[in-house]
């Protein structure tokens, strides 16, 4: 069994291994990309807010 932690950015072959016990770790910045292009494409009210207050709410946290 392999452990340990993975920051990826979406790859469909890092996928197995979060069933085998490695535990995914999200890319802030693809993440903001992603709501970036919903909000554009669609002027969606709640991807703007994930885009704007969850960044504001974990830029406190410890890294």
């Amino acid at each position: 069994m392999v452990t340990g932690k993975l920051v990826y950015n979406d790859y469909a072959g890092y996928k197995a291994g979060f069933g085998e016990g490695i535990t995914e770790i999200g890319c802030l910045p693809l993440t903001h990309r992603k709501f970036h292009e919903l909000h554009l494409a669609n002027r969606s009210e709640l991807a703007a807010h994930a885009l704007y207050s969850i960044e504001r709410d974990l830029k406190d946290l410890p890294d």
